[in-house]
């Protein structure tokens, strides 16, 4: 099925030094929150640019954003490679939506957040539209961040045939990302030597087929399914679930997937009390009222 990432098409049961550089947390801009989950989340540069859990001062992922190729010609990468847009969709429930154009006109990448007020999950729906002609391959790439640090995660992945869940791991807190309709492809590297970013960079196409990648910087990799008629719309739904053990987050984030977004995204409003007065918008993110903040982002 796969092996630990060592190198391009070589099975080998070592993995590659991890890289030797520390990364830089991403800069936020508009920040969700809600009373009864345990997480929180952030984002920025038309990316998901944190999560928290399960307190609002413990970062878990570093970012979460999608790659775009043609399989031939070119790669993009949203937050580097498009036109951005954030709202509020729903104060009450503060839901989040994220609305990205490429800069070359092909596409649009429209996504929608919520945490799940009743499991300690981050919930994504993803919208892709092709705007031009094109044969288009879209791939999330989930860079965690367990316990605030990059250096000493372990990326691992679990099923087959379409059910795959991308798991991460580090002490006690394990997450893990699955996708409503299943990934196509996936592997797991580190930063800058094999991992799916630098791995698409070079050529276009996934080539690397990674189980494992342990103690390091690592990066998750997932292909999704994407219809290519133009104005044509493909909808999945991502979910980030955390627990103590990978088992448990993968059955979190697979429960919340199965309640379905919608029913998520509109319990807050009644379950989570969210407050939305002028006073609430001024106060801390993460207080517990339960507060959503909207600022620029920091130049």
């Amino acid at each position: 099925m796969g092996r630990p990432c060592h190198g391009r098409g070589v099975r080998r049961p070592l993995t590659p030094t991890w890289p030797w550089w520390a990364p830089f947390w991403s800069l936020s801009g508009v920040r969700g929150a809600t009373t009864r989950s345990k997480v929180w989340y952030t984002l920025s540069g038309g990316a998901l640019s944190e999560v928290y859990f399960p307190r609002g001062d413990t970062a878990q992922v570093r970012s979460l954003e999608f790659a775009v190729t043609d399989g031939s010609t070119f790669v993009d990468r949203e937050s580097e490679d498009t036109v951005q847009r954030v709202r509020l969709v729903d104060p009450r429930a503060l839901v989040y939506e994220q609305v990205n154009t490429a800069r070359s006109g092909r596409y649009r990448i429209t996504k929608t957040y919520v945490a799940d007020p009743r499991r300690s999950t981050a919930l994504m729906r993803v919208r892709f539209t092709a705007l031009l002609p094109g044969t288009y391959r879209l791939f999330v790439l989930y860079d965690p961040a367990l316990g605030n640090s990059s250096r000493g995660d372990t990326a691992s992945r679990t099923g087959r045939d379409g059910n795959v869940a991308l798991l991460t791991s580090e002490g006690d807190t394990h997450a893990a990302l699955v996708a409503s309709s299943g990934f196509r492809r996936t592997s797991n590297g580190f930063v800058g030597t094999s991992d799916g970013w630098t791995d698409l960079e070079d050529n276009q196409q996934l080539d690397f087929d990674y189980d494992t990648a342990t103690d390091g910087h690592v990066l998750l990799t997932g292909e999704l399914r994407v219809h290519p008629r133009v104005g044509r719309t493909t909808t999945h739904t991502l979910a980030l679930g955390f627990a103590g053990s990978d088992a448990a987050a993968e059955q979190t984030a697979r429960a919340s997937v199965a309640a379905g977004f919608a029913d998520r995204a509109a319990a807050p409003t009644a379950a989570s009390g969210i407050a939305t007065s002028p006073r609430c918008a001024r106060s801390h993110p993460f207080s517990p009222a339960g507060c959503a903040l909207s600022t620029p982002s920091p130049s």
